[in-house]
């Protein structure tokens, strides 16, 4: 059962689908995408093994799906890095790709507008806290407080 779905605002033009729990995304991906996903996984796999905590999405999929209406779609299963009690909670949405390079969405956002790289550097000089956890998650995710 797909709950939403919609047409990214990236430049592939993948489209993301969430289950109806949105415990889980699929996104759709490009040839180029899906062979640079399958180069990274062995180090990403043994990355996440031994970071079992990691704050990183978790990709637990990839497939290439062929019907008669079409060809070789290929598809990422991942799980959802957004899961909130209250989506109220959520202020900003960001889609991180470690590069400044065509990473800023201007103009008018709102809450639901996914940022990206410059938009997390602007939005973090401005308000210091925002990556900043509180004790629960600090002891949740076995740091150390010295």
């Amino acid at each position: 059962m797909i709950f939403k779905a919609g047409e990214g605002a990236g430049r592939s033009g993948s489209f993301f689908f969430f289950s109806h729990d949105r415990k889980f995304v699929v996104k759709t991906m490009t040839t180029t995408e899906l062979n640079l996903v399958k180069r990274m996984m062995p180090e990403y796999s043994n990355y996440l093994q031994k970071n079992p905590d990691s704050l990183l999405c978790k990709i637990l999929g990839i497939f290439t799906v062929n019907a008669e209406l079409f060809r070789n779609v290929h598809i990422m299963l991942m799980e959802n890095t957004v899961r909130l009690k209250d989506p109220k909670q959520l202020k900003y949405v960001f889609d991180l790709k470690g590069s400044t390079v065509d990473r800023v969405v201007n103009g008018k956002t709102t809450k639901d507008t996914t940022l990206k790289d410059v938009n997390f550097i602007v939005t973090k000089q401005k308000f210091k806290t925002l990556t900043s956890l509180d004790g629960f998650d600090m002891r949740r995710l076995n740091f150390s407080m010295r």
